[in-house]
C-alpha cells in the first residue's frame, strides 16, 4: 500500500492510524458506510472498492477520486478531511456495538 503523499502531518499521520483500524477492524462485511465521503455503501464492502490508502474498502465513487489523485488529475484529500475522521474529531462514533 504506497502511503507517501498523504501522510504528512501530525492530523494525516493520526488519521491514518483511525481509517486503517476502522478498516481492518470494525468496518463491516455487508451495507458499510465509506470512511472517506459517509455515503452508505449497500451490499458486500468487497463490491466497492479497497482504498488505495487505508486498510479497508471505499465507495466505488471515491475509489474513482483515489486512482485520478494517483494519476495526477485531481488533488489529494487529505485523509484528516475524510468523513470518519471528521466525525472521530467532532465527538460522534461510527462504531455501534
Amino acid at each position: 500500500m504506497i502511503r507517501v503523499n498523504r501522510v504528512k502531518g501530525t492530523a494525516n499521520v493520526i488519521a491514518l492510524q483511525l481509517l486503517d483500524e476502522y478498516g481492518m477492524f470494525y468496518q463491516p462485511n455487508d451495507d458499510a458506510i465509506c470512511p472517506c465521503c459517509g455515503k452508505f455503501m449497500r451490499g458486500p464492502v468487497s463490491r466497492h472498492a479497497k482504498s488505495r490508502w487505508v486498510a479497508g474498502y471505499v465507495c466505488s465513487q471515491c475509489g474513482l477520486m483515489e486512482a485520478l489523485e494517483d494519476a495526477g488529475l485531481l488533488d489529494a484529500v487529505p485523509l484528516s478531511e475524510w468523513a470518519y475522521v471528521r466525525d472521530w474529531r467532532n465527538g460522534h462514533s461510527w462504531l455501534w456495538f
